[in-house]
């Protein structure tokens, strides 16, 4: 290769590097102005969640923006006639330019990679282990795989040039189609799916088929641009301008470049909708009209559709001392304006209720039990108030306090409103979670680890047991101060779970060790006071199998069912909620169309839904690998 070749590419890329530098400060403008930088922890999981759709991001933007005019530019400029003056054939020129792409792209794994480890590095602590050479490695590699693809396909895309951007979102749009088809072999070509190797013992596994199709298609694709950028010259500029006199072609052609944008759009409000596509449609949840009402209490602000008035009349009536009974349970002083209850809106799915700030969504259908609506008003009226506690800060450190937040205003609600029998639920869920293995408080305050390793629902009902062994060692004022030692202005940076209790427990004159265990030892206690109750309750497994192109999950059990087995599985696609529930044949499988499941293992999660308890008792997750 010709290396001063080499470096004339490099300086007229010079502008993508300026732009992809300029992509990562501002990345890391924004990161510093939003989160703790040294909060920022370097592990498969924190990449997988924080880092994974943004490499992928900027990989896809770049490799399209490069491969859109790195081959054609020359004809566009007319400097390919004095290049091929040059004793430089076009297998060169076009080796020189496709190493100069990949060499600009390399900088997307070689910057995220030193910024996961300058942070990694800030963010240790001395419960942390050394920092994951490998896993950092391995990643790198695989986003240069899927950069030199994805810059493979904008090469060959690129002679189509001012139809380019038509052309990409329509190779766009049917690689979401075959997604959504199921395609199976489409695993195999999923730049995406690339960028998430699995982890065995602390090291990233290399997923070998995956790669080999993406370098041999890399291959290919670079062959196809090769011969078509030796086509390239008068006799291919000679062929275009023939086409080019026909009124008809030139103005369909026309036409079809203003599409792009319009297929591009498309694709982002396809991805949007991802988001919500689980939610029931606002013109039938919860009832089926538009017309809307308000009414307003000295507390509240509801938002109603005129079919539900009669239906929440009497939460109306009972709201004001509702919020009164809560504000005085946390010691807290009444918000500054109203709070607004949407009753006609959805909220996420296996969800009652969603609080943001101080808007509370909490979905009311027809012939909707008035105790239940005060229930789940006076959880979401507690979720205001520890917002308006932390100053709207607490989600820099959610993963962290979940457990509190859940925990708190599920106490809220038990201790105010639950009636003994629902107190004596929530007792059960607890001994049910304990059953299958303790949660220390260590896990619990770790809700990504907790989320991967057991039910995250176990949040609200240990939670609620964290909340009261908190309120009975420290007093009723004990939550509000440790909430506004979360959110202190000077709070120690680089904390997060148990380190981060620790610390904002320490600032709010509270003790840590006598806090965490009172609440082993109530768990353990609840569970040791319903024995009868826990062992009624068979532990499942299951055996994974794959026939006639559907996944079957077998449960397994000894003894008699005390109630129905559910079974969820983890839903890792972009724009997913985590986790989604499987139907049941009437032989007790669970099933799945394995054309809509393309990695190679299943995790899921089995548990009993009996009248015990409101919510399942789930087994801790459990993996299959499919043939």
């Amino acid at each position: 290769m010709n290396f001063a070749l080499l470096a004339k590419e490099l300086r007229a890329l010079r502008p993508m590097l300026w732009c992809l530098i300029g992509l990562y400060v501002c990345s890391l403008a924004y990161l510093l102005a939003t989160e703790l930088p040294d909060a920022q922890p370097f592990t498969p999981a924190h990449w997988l969640e924080k880092s994974r759709e943004g490499a992928f991001g900027a990989l896809a933007l770049f490799s399209l923006m490069i491969g859109a005019g790195l081959l054609i530019h020359e004809s566009d400029q007319g400097t390919l006639r004095f290049l091929d003056g040059l004793p430089l054939s076009r297998t060169r020129i076009f080796a020189a330019k496709t190493m100069a792409g990949l060499l600009i792209l390399a900088w997307v794994p070689g910057l995220g990679l030193l910024f996961d480890v300058i942070f990694g590095q800030i963010s240790r602590s001395s419960l942390d282990g050394p920092l994951p050479w490998q896993y950092g490695w391995v990643v790198a590699g695989l986003q240069m795989v899927a950069g030199a693809y994805l810059l493979a396909l904008a090469l060959v895309v690129s002679f189509v040039r001012s139809w380019f951007a038509l052309v990409a979102g329509l190779i766009f749009w049917a690689y979401l189609w075959l997604r959504q088809a199921g395609a199976r072999w489409l695993a195999y070509l999923d730049p995406y799916a690339l960028l998430a190797p699995d982890v065995t013992g602390g090291q990233a596994a290399l997923p070998w088929p995956q790669i080999g199709a993406h370098l041999g298609a890399t291959g290919l694709l670079l062959i196809v641009a090769w011969l078509g950028f030796r086509q390239l010259g008068d006799g291919a500029q000679h062929a275009a301008d023939n086409l080019g006199r026909s009124r008809l072609l030139r103005g369909l052609g026309t036409g079809l470049k203003f599409l792009g944008p319009f297929v591009w759009l498309g694709a982002v409000i396809h991805l949007s909708k991802a988001l919500v596509e689980n939610e029931p449609a606002a013109s039938t949840a919860p009832v089926g009209e538009e017309a809307f009402a308000r009414h307003e209490t000295k507390r509240y602000e509801f938002l109603l559709r005129t079919a539900q008035w009669e239906d929440a009349r009497a939460l109306f009536g009972a709201a004001d001392e509702l919020h009164d009974r809560v504000a005085a349970f946390l010691g807290v002083p009444p918000p500054p304006a109203r709070i607004v209850v949407d009753l006609a809106s959805p909220v996420v799915p296996h969800a009652a209720g969603q609080t943001n700030w101080t808007k509370i969504r909490q979905p009311l259908a027809p012939g909707d039990d008035f105790e239940s609506q005060r229930q789940i008003l006076a959880h979401e009226t507690a979720h205001v108030f520890i917002e308006q506690l932390g100053g709207g800060r607490l989600q820099t450190n959610f993963a962290s306090i979940r457990c509190l937040h859940e925990g708190l205003a599920t106490h809220v609600e038990q201790a105010l409103f639950a009636t003994e029998e629902e107190r004596a639920g929530q007792r059960r869920a607890v001994a049910g979670a304990w059953s299958r293995g303790k949660v220390p408080f260590a896990l619990l305050a770790d809700n990504d680890t907790l989320s991967r390793q057991r039910d995250p629902n176990l949040a609200y009902a240990l939670g609620a047991e964290l909340a009261r062994a908190l309120i009975e060692t420290h007093g009723r004022e004990a939550p509000a101060r440790l909430i506004r030692a979360f959110s202190r202005p000077g709070v120690r940076p680089g904390k997060e779970g148990a380190a981060l209790w620790r610390d904002a427990m320490q600032a709010a004159a509270l003790d840590f060790e006598q806090v965490t265990a009172a609440y082993e030892s109530a768990c353990a206690e609840i569970a040791a006071a319903e024995q009868e109750f826990t062992a009624g309750l068979p532990r499942l497994s299951a055996e994974v199998v794959v026939e006639g192109g559907a996944i079957l999950v077998r449960p397994k059990f000894a003894g008699a069912a005390p109630g129905e087995i559910v079974c969820l599985i983890e839903d890792d696609e972009p724009f997913s909620f985590g986790a989604r529930s499987l139907p049941a044949r009437e032989d007790g499988a669970f099933v799945l169309d394995r054309a809509r499941h393309l990695p190679s293992t299943l995790r899921y999660l089995l548990g009993w839904r009996t009248w015990a308890t409101e919510l399942p008792v789930f087994e801790p997750w459990a993996e299959a690998t499919l043939p």
